[in-house]
């Protein structure tokens, strides 16, 4: 390897090796498929790619190593993404076991047509000119290189280059390949192809910024082909040194020496010489445009100089191979086969495709064989419970069947209300109840049928039905003796389903809850699945608070001012609004104070109080609910144990047919109750402040609009959050669950379970102390 002489210091800088294959373009075209931030699934996205459309689009390139290869062979090619730069990703990294398939898969969706690829042997370095996905591969024999930095380090002023160099495409210029030789001819094809072709119409002359010549020497000289590549400098003609001095130069020049300016631009004291600076004839033009650099403006004669950037590479054509890597071989510059060698090739290669194709039908079989076993398994199952449904499966089984997940007894129920109201089968498993509960309580909810008395009566149904049902024992008990054979002590419809899925009227301002999310999951909860309906959620309220916003950003403060106050006055009148609303309007003011207060104060200081406010609310929303989470966990142990016992001891005592408790032991879970109920507050709550807080900042750091939009959106949101906090004051609204808490009790708890002689006021009572006392010693 011939390396011209380089400076001290002027080592090349190099990247360690990537972990991963990461397709980037920074400084070159964005080649990601991309909408709105999203990858957009092959799968189900319509082809839109015609061939006329491909044609136009520019050749692009992956430049990349292969195998184990020097630290100067990896910044040689990072000196060729900059000789194919704008059209590859100049941020390509590859892993050591990523092979040249992993390429050729991501290539066609990005649009690349060629790969470069350099390796090394012990023998020699070796650049490969692949065209994708088909081939051929041209393999080059690297005689010598240098480096940018390596040329940069031998001139005494380098010349730099600047970024808005390699923003545009290169002038490519080919020389003295002959085409009449068929190995010649294709190398130039490929490597006029690399390039995108000019238009000469429609070229601004602006954008001719550099050169890459590639040049075929003759036989008699060494064979190969020189790689060279140049940037372009147009600069003014007939101008004497001292004037582009002065127009180049930022100080002003000493003229001391001189009697007037006129000596000085006449060029005494050395720069008498006015063609100094000229260039040859042949190297003068007359622009017809505009071009880069001081004087180069239309009509204006200047001369043309190159200046070498490198990298500079000696190639040898060595081997031309039919597909991508592989192959038939078509041309070798220091081997050829015999007929019965190639024969043998030919052969082999057959052979590694037949065996491929004999490994896919295979795989094909088996795939086909396990979904035929699936299938049968699952009419087999259908079969099984239809025989259960007509009374054929009567023995003593324990009345499971195996993908049910507690779906009920196997038998037909002796009532079948309860299921037709939430449109399932009797069989159907737990998740199934409460998906159908979900969808329709949402489609009867009273908060969308204002005014409905058959849609509130249908809610109510539902609501009741899937109290029962999504418990195994009170299901167990309708499906035997029906609906008297079930307590019918319910919890009121809209606290029910508030509590379990939050209210349908909040969701413009906080979305559906995540509990909601899950319960309308089918084939169980992913966590996967739930970060993308949480992202889905927090798009679809930040767009319609950015409707809510739009009449304050447009200058009508009193009617958003009103909006407010009657969307207020709607949002408390629902279930547990008043607490809902205080949480909403907290973060809020919290959010729109820290935005405002980052642009309007001094230094940012009102941001950064606000910042700290925010952060204070959210650790005490996160440490109150690991409070609760605790007392929670230690009241379920306590009543376990307590249950138990009372069971254990009062063997005689008569029970409660419907629940299967004695009157002791109803009293004890009672005493729970509380708790429970305050732990699935506080995680709404973190819920809420999370999905909140994203919205906001969408809301306000949308870079769609100017910087003054963005500072009213979150002025409207101080308001906003001012009027419904005094709402929600002014009816006792708070983050504080213990009044809420009594009340669910006092609703939920039945007076008849609370105890001989306790009525439903002392029950209330009795939550509210259980709730203050937080579980007693936990």
């Amino acid at each position: 390897r011939r390396r011209l002489p380089r400076r001290r210091g002027a080592q090349a800088r190099t990247s360690s090796a990537p972990r991963n294959l990461a397709l980037a373009s920074r400084g070159g075209a964005e080649m990601a498929r991309r909408k709105q931030g999203r990858r957009i699934k092959r799968k189900t996205q319509k082809e839109t790619d015609t061939s006329d459309q491909a044609s136009e689009l520019p050749p692009r390139a992956f430049v990349f190593s292969k195998g184990k290869v020097s630290a100067p062979l990896k910044a040689l090619v990072n000196d060729l993404k900059g000789v194919m730069s704008p059209n590859t990703a100049r941020a390509l990294k590859a892993q050591r076991r990523n092979k040249i398939k992993d390429f050729v898969d991501v290539a066609g969706s990005l649009h690349v047509s060629f790969f470069l690829i350099v390796s090394s042997t012990e023998q020699s370095s070796y650049l490969r000119l692949v065209r994708s996905p088909r081939g051929p591969t041209l393999t080059f024999r690297i005689r010598s290189y240098a480096l940018a930095a390596d040329l940069a380090a031998t001139l005494r002023r380098p010349y730099s280059a600047g970024n808005a160099v390699w923003q545009s495409n290169p002038l490519l210029v080919l020389s003295d390949f002959d085409q009449s030789q068929q190995e010649q001819s294709l190398a130039a094809t490929m490597l006029r192809n690399l390039f995108p072709p000019i238009n000469v119409q429609t070229l601004q002359i602006s954008a001719c910024r550099r050169i890459v010549m590639l040049h075929q020497r003759p036989g008699e000289e060494g064979g190969g082909v020189e790689l060279r590549q140049y940037v372009i400098k147009a600069a003014p003609t007939n101008v004497s040194r001292g004037i582009k001095k002065l127009t180049r130069g930022n100080r002003v020049p000493s003229l001391g020496r001189y009697g007037s300016m006129a000596d000085y631009l006449a060029g005494r004291g050395g720069y008498s010489s006015e063609s100094g600076g000229e260039t040859d004839d042949d190297e003068k033009v007359d622009l017809p445009q505009d071009y880069v650099g001081r004087g180069a403006v239309r009509d204006q004669r200047v001369g043309v100089r190159l200046h070498e950037i490198g990298p500079r590479l000696s190639l040898e054509l060595v081997k031309v191979q039919e597909g991508v890597c592989d192959g038939a071989v078509l041309f070798h510059a220091e081997r050829t086969k015999t007929e019965e060698e190639a024969a043998e090739d030919a052969a082999r290669r057959q052979a590694r495709i037949d065996a491929k194709d004999a490994r896919r039908k295979a795989q094909e079989q088996n795939v086909a064989r396990k979904r035929a076993a699936k299938d049968e398994k699952a009419a087999r199952r259908k079969r099984r419970r239809a025989g259960a449904g007509e009374g054929e499966g009567d023995s003593d089984g324990d009345g499971s069947d195996d993908g049910g997940g507690g779906g009920g007894s196997g038998r037909a129920p002796k009532d079948t209300r309860y299921y037709d109201s939430l449109g399932v089968r009797y069989d159907a498993s737990t998740d199934a109840i409460k998906k159908a509960y979900y969808k329709k309580a949402l489609r009867l909810h009273p908060d969308k049928n204002p005014g409905d008395e058959e849609a509130k009566e249908q809610f109510q149904a539902i609501s009741e039905a899937y109290q029962v049902l999504a418990d195994e024992r009170s299901r167990a008990k309708y499906d035997a003796h029906g609906a008297s054979g079930v307590e019918k002590n319910f919890m009121d419809a809209g606290v029910f389903f508030t509590m379990l899925f939050g209210s349908e009227r909040f969701e413009p301002y906080i979305g559906t809850l995540a509990l909601a999310t899950a319960a309308s999951m089918e084939g169980g909860v992913s966590m996967g699945r739930l970060g993308v309906r949480q992202k889905k959620r927090e798009v679809q309220c930040a767009l319609r608070l950015v409707d809510m916003v739009a009449p304050y950003v447009g200058g009508d403060e009193e009617r958003f001012r009103q909006f407010c106050k009657s969307e207020a006055e709607e949002l408390i009148a629902v279930s547990f609004g008043d607490c809902l609303l205080f949480v909403v309007a907290e973060i809020y003011r919290c959010r729109a104070a820290e935005f405002v207060g980052y642009r309007k104060s001094t230094l940012g200081v009102d941001g950064h109080v606000a910042a700290w406010k925010g952060k204070k609310i959210s650790f005490d929303n996160h440490t109150a609910a690991a409070g609760a989470g605790i007392r929670a966990a230690g009241a379920a142990l306590r009543t376990y144990r307590m249950v138990k016992e009372i069971a254990d001891k009062s063997e005689g005592e008569p029970a409660d047919p419907l629940s299967g408790l004695s009157a002791t032991q109803l009293k004890a879970t009672q005493d729970s109750l509380p708790i429970f109920l305050e732990a699935m507050w506080h995680v709404s709550v973190i819920d809420i402040e999370r999905t909140i807080t994203t919205v906001t900042h969408k809301l306000c750091r949308d870079h769609s609009v100017d910087e003054v939009q963005r500072l009213r959106r979150a002025q409207a949101l101080g308001i906003m959050g001012e009027v419904f906090m005094e709402v929600a004051t002014s009816r006792g609204g708070s983050k504080d669950p213990k009044s809420k808490v009594a009340e669910m009790v006092a609703i939920m708890v039945p007076p008849s379970a609370s105890g001989a002689g306790t009525s439903g006021a002392d029950a209330a009572g009795e939550a509210q102390q259980g709730a203050s006392g937080g579980g007693g010693g936990g």
